[in-house]
């Protein structure tokens, strides 16, 4: 059972039984760490996420909801559970919402304690 890594062969069987179980156990957790960490493909789902630095879009799993720390608040958005689909859900999980208009499409929302 050899394994190539780098520029080196390793064989698994050549280490103690715990060892290479240890090993085989860290590469599944990796695995596994790594599938959370995949992303859909933004054709795929309802919710992206646009970093206009890389200019790339990521889509998250659909349905997921977007939390934003702002200084010591923090507000949720997600499209809701039951419904059509058609709304947007905004909620503070620290205090009152405060909409403040900015211009004809885009709002501020800041959270009141």
């Amino acid at each position: 059972m050899g394994k190539i890594v780098g520029r080196t062969k390793e064989d698994l069987a050549t280490l103690p039984r715990w060892a290479s179980d240890r090993i085989k156990r860290l590469e599944q957790e990796v695995e596994h760490l790594q599938s959370l960490l995949a992303v859909t493909p933004p054709e795929k789902t309802n919710v992206t996420i646009i970093d206009y630095v890389d200019n790339v879009e990521r889509g998250l799993s659909p349905n997921a909801r977007v939390r934003f720390r702002i200084g010591r608040t923090q507000i949720e958005v997600g499209i809701p559970y039951k419904g059509d689909g058609t709304m947007l859900d905004v909620r503070s999980l620290d205090g009152r919402l405060v909409v403040e208009p900015q211009v004809s499409n885009v709002i501020g929302i800041r959270v009141q304690r």
